[in-house]
């Protein structure tokens, strides 16, 4: 066998943990071990690998297994405090009769990785709840003692956006960032999507779920994995990040002959996610060839994207960075006509308690003089985002 890369070596002893009949090459060159554990680092693979060599001791030396033993022990650590926080914040919306579907990491920590958070590192949680119950998922994450930030005005996150961060400082806490619950009434930021993707049906569609003990919601199996490519392209700019294209492997397989393809090519289209879920699949058969099979790739593939599409997949990639360019697409692209002459108003002439949480005291109290500082901030953005 001709000798791997290093890149090329670590997607192998991914496709042993896919099939486990394929076995991990035997290697005829010498690796560089270090930039082994580099690559597993960057994409989120040590406690894949960590496990992959408890069970093969001989596939790498001690060196490697003892780094990815620490990396494992750490996110082991970080993973059991927050699952306390998970657990919490679950049962309560349970007890308090919300539906609420898990997203993303938790969701895939039972269903993809044995219910061991140390194999899948989670700085926060994401839920999706149906927009009729947001305020009252807020009522009970604030019980809990979670806050989120200031509005420019009282119910400016749910007029205008999709989610809502909430953190509970804890002490101790040994790391630097509070854990984050982000309840979610759309799946994706950009307003253009949120009469696309219907909440309500999500949730309907979702399936039953243990997360940390729980009972919850997670997404479907078709429904997660064009997320997934959306959440991937336009929130992460189709970042080179092998542990997503493994979880949407993992799925695939995990669903069998079960998986519905037909319904992944009716939400791309539905979702306006034509783009995202074409270029995310053609790359996922290049990892893994035959993923995908001939007949479903052939209906995805015949999807055509609509000009409103993609212009907005461009913006939204171009500008994945540029805030200003950003907040003018939402604007751009909010539903209603009246919704957006109020977001424009609200957010040019945000409440004191916004102003002086962003820009601080004003000299002798006076917060209105803020709004001159906004109005500078606004001119600068502006000359950006024509840049």
């Amino acid at each position: 066998m001709a000798s791997l890369t290093d890149q090329e070596y670590v997607q192998a002893c991914l496709t042993h943990c896919l099939y486990g009949d394929r076995p991990v090459p035997t290697l005829t060159g010498r690796l560089d071990w270090a930039r082994v554990h580099e690559l597993a680092s960057q994409h989120k693979l040590t406690g894949i690998l960590y496990c992959l060599g408890t069970e093969r001791p001989d596939l790498w030396p001690p060196s490697l297994q003892q780094r990815l033993r620490k990396d494992y022990a750490a996110a082991r650590l970080w993973g059991e405090l927050c699952s306390e926080e998970v657990r919490r914040a679950l049962s309560a919306l349970r007890a308090g009769g919300i539906p609420a579907v898990v997203l993303k990491g938790w969701a895939l920590i039972p269903s993809l990785y044995g219910g061991d958070p140390g194999l899948r590192m989670c700085g926060d949680m994401d839920l999706l709840v149906r927009p009729q119950d947001a305020a009252r998922a807020d009522d009970l994450l604030r019980g809990l003692g979670y806050s989120a930030g200031v509005e420019p005005w009282p119910g400016s996150d749910w007029r205008y956006g999709n989610a809502r961060v909430y953190r509970r400082p804890r002490t101790p806490w040994p790391f630097a960032d509070p854990f984050a619950v982000a309840t979610h009434w759309h799946l994706l930021d950009t307003p253009y999507f949120f009469d696309k993707i219907d909440s309500d049906a999500l949730v309907e569609r979702s399936e039953a779920a243990l997360v940390t003990g729980v009972e919850a919601r997670e997404l479907g199996p078709e429904d997660h994995l064009v997320y997934a490519c959306g959440h991937l392209a336009l929130h992460h700019g189709y970042e080179d990040a092998l542990h997503r294209y493994y979880e949407m492997a993992a799925l695939i397989k995990r669903a069998g002959p079960a998986f519905d393809w037909e319904a992944v090519a009716l939400r791309a289209a539905e979702w306006r996610l034509v783009v995202p879920a074409q270029r995310v699949l053609a790359h996922l058969q290049t990892l893994w060839p035959g993923i995908i099979s001939a007949s479903p790739w052939e209906q995805i593939s015949a999807l055509r994207p609509g000009i409103s599409e993609r212009l907005v997949h461009g913006w939204v990639v171009r500008e994945k960075e540029n805030h200003a360019a950003r907040a003018l697409l939402a604007w751009l692209t909010m539903p209603r006509a009246g919704a957006r002459w109020r977001y424009l108003l609200e957010n040019a002439f945000p409440g004191p308690d916004y102003l002086q949480q962003r820009y601080g005291r004003a000299p002798g109290s006076l917060w209105p003089l803020h709004y001159l500082t906004r109005i500078g901030l606004a001119g600068k953005y502006a000359m950006e985002a024509v840049r």
